[in-house]
């Protein structure tokens, strides 16, 4: 169970305060409507007195972490969880834990406890014998003419199944939500909205020092003759021959 709560807390732990804050109460929201349609629709009187014990000590928790958990969305909606509401968040949160590991533990003793009454109830001559055969004591079973397997029917199947599904989903949400209010509750501590502060990157300008490119050109050879040079040199030969056969000529 700790490897997988590390593995919860490593996926959940890359999200926003405000993403883990609605999590919590759609998980929530599920548990408290999957306890409402069980015990709105199971045939408790049938079963032992402990199971709707049980199940209603199980949705007064629900609903108490269910509270906490939109208090605690409010005010960092309202931006009081980081100063005048960080203290009060942060007893919500840990109640919340304590909480949510009471409501598992309840919840797998029920879970045990639902599943040997049922078993009691619709099938009663699961385990007889000859010196003990009533394992229900309103049953009007007599297990020495019917088979071991006998169904009494007494508890419809999918009143069975929805009982077991929400203990089911109970378990695996209780389990996500001790790693998420556990996380929430580092959060609210540490005054953060994220995963870690964002730092501050300034932005950096790369100065590039001026450059004089020298472009060295090449004479060009002619293969009939001799070299000839650029333009200006040229020209700058022209007028030197042209001042030369004027002092000649004078």
């Amino acid at each position: 169970m700790g490897i997988f709560c590390c593995c919860l807390g490593s996926c959940f732990g890359t999200g926003s305060s405000k993403s883990i804050e609605v999590l919590l109460i759609i998980v929530h929201s599920v548990s408290f409507a999957l306890i409402i349609l069980s015990l709105a629709i199971m045939k408790w009187k049938e079963l032992s007195s402990a199971n709707i014990y049980f199940f209603i000590i199980m949705l007064i928790l629900t609903i108490i972490c269910l509270i906490f958990a939109i208090l605690i969305r409010l005010w960092r909606s309202q931006n009081l969880i980081k100063n005048t509401k960080r203290g009060v968040g942060t007893s919500l949160c840990t109640t919340s834990l304590v909480l949510v590991i009471i409501t598992f533990i309840l919840c797998v003793i029920e879970e045990i406890i639902f599943t040997i009454s049922y078993q009691d109830v619709n099938f009663p001559c699961r385990d007889y014998d000859n010196d003990y055969y009533y394992r229900r004591l309103n049953s009007d079973v007599d297990c020495r003419f019917v088979k071991s397997d006998y169904n009494t029917k007494i508890i419809p199947f999918y009143q069975y199944f929805v009982v077991y599904i929400t203990l089911t989903y109970l378990e695996l949400a209780l389990i996500l939500k001790m790693c998420v209010w556990y996380l929430l509750r580092t959060r609210v501590i540490n005054g953060l909205d994220n995963p870690l502060d964002t730092p501050i990157v300034a932005p950096v300008s790369y100065a590039y020092p001026a450059r004089t490119v020298v472009v060295i050109q090449q004479p060009y050879q002619n293969p009939s003759g001799p070299y000839i040079y650029g333009p200006q040199v040229y020209q700058a030969e022209a007028n030197s021959n042209n001042a030369r056969l004027n002092i000649e000529n004078k």
